[in-house]
This record gives structure tokens, C-alpha cells and sequence, in this order.
């Protein structure tokens, strides 16, 4: 699978895990947020987001959510 440069858009995050949802559904074939390779804080009115070290920076769900951002270049 490929990979790409991706960066989180905290600003838009609403905190609604769909994102930890679709990654652990892809990698982990369940709808399992701590399966996922993405981590979603919610404090308060703040979200932060960040990747696991398993993370293969695949993309999968960045189109879905406006949260995610890649770059158009796949990294080698």
C-alpha cells in the first residue's frame, strides 16, 4: 500500500472517532477505536490527533473527513 505525508487538521476535528473507526476497520477488520492506528484526545472543546508507530500513513480515510490532509507526492 502506498504511502503518503499526512497531516491532521485539529482545527476541524469534532472528536467523532469516525476516523479511528475506518482505520480500525481497515487494519483490524473491526470497529475497534483502540485498534486503530490514529489516536483522537478530546478535551473539552480540543481535539489532538496523532498516529501510533504501526501507522503505515496508507490514507485510507483522508478523503472521508476534512480533518486529514496528504500531500499529493507519495513519500518513498
Amino acid at each position: 500500500m502506498a504511502k503518503y505525508e499526512i497531516q491532521a487538521k485539529t482545527e476541524n476535528c469534532s472528536g467523532c472517532l469516525r476516523c479511528q473507526l475506518g482505520c480500525s476497520d481497515v487494519y483490524a477488520k473491526m470497529f475497534n477505536p483502540l485498534a486503530a492506528h490514529i489516536r483522537v484526545n478530546v478535551s473539552g472543546a480540543e481535539c489532538s490527533i496523532s498516529f501510533t508507530e504501526d501507522c503505515t500513513e496508507c490514507g485510507v480515510f483522508v478523503k472521508a473527513w476534512g480533518t486529514f490532509w496528504r500531500k499529493d507526492f507519495m513519500v518513498s
